[in-house]
């Protein structure tokens, strides 16, 4: 994803899929306020914070995608169950399940673990599931559904006012708690958003481009001259460069963290993670090595699996990320706080070289 020089044809990229983003963002590590859950084969695996090395295991087969919900539970979806883990419990309840038609990316509600979103690759229309519903079928009740009009299946959004804000083949839609779909006109963004996630503050998100993160606000007042009357108009209210072959992405309250590779080498990755402050201009830079594992430690299928996702933890500056393996750092100090003593200690760089606000 590197930014061709002005004026110059664009070079063929590099295919190695190691080099783009997953086509959706995964969904196998959430923190809760007490606990770090990861999705591992058919099992969930929780660590307390207070202990990252001690680990609960609760066996959910099929399980492809795991979610913080509110008060600190965990909801994941599994093959034949819907799992759900309440704050502190090691245990999970299994409820009834939802149909699984391929690929699936869970949007959870903002005001109660009862309540998410399941979105279908493929299918426009989104369905929102209560697992306090009576059953009247042998699935969780859908409550309601939303069509996404012209959705491209790229990215998607609920900034937590009820609303999704989606990509289309001519940029960004948004459709209402009540069902009112909006053209959504951004001029700053130009590229292809490929990652979408709600930021500070009402309808408010951050959206990713092949080059930066635009923090997109709502303009007040009636649309300006030559936009829809009925358009949601947004200006830029913050803009970070990415760093090359920016992976995945994860917010939590007004930090944002971005993960990416730096390089290849015969026995290790090279990543960094950037984090940065909504408002703010400074930007911690985290280096790391990640080993790579030997087609041996791969299994019969040869080719080592890299699955790039991070996540931040709630309340501290905790950001946990997953490459071939499971880390979890500080990123305030650089301090590798899982797994400690298997490789050096990562480098930690401050910086001060955000794009200005352009207000």
């Amino acid at each position: 994803m590197e930014r061709a020089p002005a004026g110059a044809e664009s070079a063929p990229l590099d295919r190695d899929p190691r080099l783009l983003p997953p086509d959706r963002p995964l969904q196998h590590l959430a923190f809760s306020e007490q606990r770090l859950a990861q999705l591992s084969g058919n099992e969930l695996l929780l660590r307390p914070m207070s202990d990252l090395r001690r680990v609960t295991h609760i066996a959910m087969p099929g399980a492809r995608n795991v979610v913080a919900g509110v008060g600190g539970d965990f909801v994941a979806a599994g093959s034949d169950h819907v799992y759900r883990v309440a704050n502190l419990d090691n245990s999970a309840e299994v409820l009834a399940p939802v149909p699984r038609l391929g690929p699936t990316t869970i949007l959870p509600g903002a005001d109660s673990s009862d309540h998410f979103w399941l979105l279908y690759e493929g299918i426009p229309k989104l369905p929102e599931f209560d697992l306090q519903e009576t059953l009247i079928a042998p699935y969780v009740s859908v409550l309601s559904w939303t069509q996404l009009s012209e959705f491209d299946g790229r990215a998607i959004s609920n900034p937590g006012d009820g609303s999704f804000i989606f990509t289309a083949p001519d940029g960004l839609r948004r459709v209402s708690a009540e069902g009112k779909t909006q053209k959504v006109v951004a001029p700053s963004l130009g590229e292809r958003v490929w990652r979408l996630l709600p930021a500070r503050g009402r309808g408010t998100v951050w959206a990713a481009t092949p080059y930066d993160l635009q923090l997109l606000q709502r303009v007040s007042g009636p649309p300006r001259s030559g936009a829809p009357s009925d358009a949601w108009e947004c200006l830029s209210a913050q803009r970070i460069e990415l760093p090359a072959h920016a992976l995945a992405l994860s917010a939590q309250g007004r930090d944002l963290a971005v993960l990416a590779l730096e390089s290849f080498e015969a026995t290790r990755a090279r990543l960094r993670i950037e984090v940065y402050r909504q408002g703010g201009e400074e930007r911690r830079v985290l280096r790391f090595d990640e080993p790579m594992p030997s087609s041996a430690d791969a299994g019969a299928a040869g080719a080592p699996e890299f699955a790039p996702e991070l996540a931040l933890a709630p309340g501290q500056p905790w950001v946990a990320v997953y490459a071939f393996g499971l880390s979890v750092f500080d990123w305030r100090t650089g301090a590798r706080l899982f797994p400690k003593g298997t490789s050096p200690p990562s480098t930690l760089l401050r910086s001060q070289n955000l794009a200005p606000d352009p207000q």
